[in-house]
């Protein structure tokens, strides 16, 4: 899962999601309703070394499921929404995620998970929120 699903599931985000999203490496991007939910399949422009980059797997129950992290569905999240000049205060402002939630983001893990995307509205984020950070 990621985008809102995950950011939800990882308690970044207040709102209850409806859509359960989560990217696919090949094929056509799909969605399906059914008796569990609403499920959004996007394909994304990740390279395939990197498709897992920021993924976790986590238990869900009973089960084990694959979980973009938080900064990865951040991305997703971007790249899919085509959010241009992204930083903290859309994060704050725009998404209603908590500050000191925010602070939780690793220099080390922007710079892990800049591979993921070659898109520039994606690296734009990254950076943007690399210097928000910075900054503080």
């Amino acid at each position: 899962m990621s985008a809102e699903a995950a950011l939800s599931f990882h308690g970044w985000i207040p709102e209850r999601i409806t859509q359960v999203t989560s990217v696919i490496a090949t094929g056509f991007s799909r969605s399906f309703e059914t008796p569990l939910g609403y499920f959004v399949y996007r394909k994304m422009p990740i390279t395939t070394d990197c498709f897992y980059k920021g993924v976790v797997t986590e238990p869900y129950h009973q089960q084990r499921i694959h979980m973009a992290t938080p900064l990865r569905a951040l991305m997703d999240y971007v790249y899919w929404h085509k959010v241009k000049n992204a930083d903290l205060d859309f994060l704050e402002n725009s998404l209603r995620i908590e500050k000191t939630t925010l602070d939780e983001i690793t220099l080390e893990e922007i710079d892990s998970l800049k591979p993921v995307y070659r898109a520039s509205i994606v690296q734009d984020f990254l950076e943007n929120v690399r210097q928000g950070l910075s900054n503080e």
